[in-house]
Formats: structure tokens, C-alpha cells, sequence
């Protein structure tokens, strides 16, 4: 009974070491997989679950419907060091407009 169990603990563990090891290798050569980041501390400390909830600059990247709550102009960025000498950085700028809605730029 011993070495059944032993076995069949065996099996579960490398189960799970190949699952999870398969979530890694198929995001590691996405190109454009550092866009999946997201931006602003407030996002990222919601686990990005922020496109229903954003009522300031960031809604140019997260949901840009939003922007039409802005009551003022607003400026924010963004610098993360990633990997291997690679950065993501974020700029935006919104600008709300006197009752026809809000425009965003971004660079990223």
C-alpha cells in the first residue's frame, strides 16, 4: 500500500510541475508579451483588474471610454527595468473637454 501511494504521489507532483512549467514556455517568445504589464501603482496593485474602475490618465491604456469621467487635465508615467537591459516605460497625457467628452495620448 506503501508504494502506491508513493507512486501515485509521484505522478501528481510531476503532473503539476509540467503544468505549470507549460504556462512559462508558451509565454516566453510572444513578441509584444511586455505590453501584458499594464501601467500606473494602483492598477498593478489590483492585479490589473482595473478597466472597470479607472477614472484617471491611465484610461488611455486601460479603457478609454473612461476618460470621459476626467474633470481635469492630467499627466502620468510609468518606468519599469524588466530583463537583460529592457525597460517598459509609459507616458500619457488626457485632457478633458467642456462637455464633449476627453482625449488621451500615450507613448509606450
Amino acid at each position: 500500500m506503501k508504494k502506491r501511494n508513493k507512486y501515485i504521489i509521484t505522478i501528481g507532483v510531476m503532473a503539476v510541475m509540467m503544468a505549470a512549467g507549460t504556462g512559462l514556455l508558451w509565454a516566453a517568445g510572444e513578441p509584444g508579451s511586455f505590453l501584458y504589464w499594464g501601467t500606473g501603482a494602483r492598477s498593478m496593485g489590483m492585479g490589473n483588474a482595473y478597466t472597470g474602475v479607472v477614472d484617471d490618465v491611465y484610461g488611455v491604456y486601460w479603457n478609454a471610454a473612461a476618460l470621459g469621467r476626467l474633470e481635469q487635465k492630467e499627466i502620468g508615467t510609468f518606468y519599469s527595468a524588466l530583463w537583460e537591459d529592457t525597460s517598459f516605460s509609459f507616458l500619457a497625457y488626457a485632457h478633458p473637454m467642456i462637455d464633449k467628452g476627453a482625449f488621451g495620448l500615450q507613448y509606450i
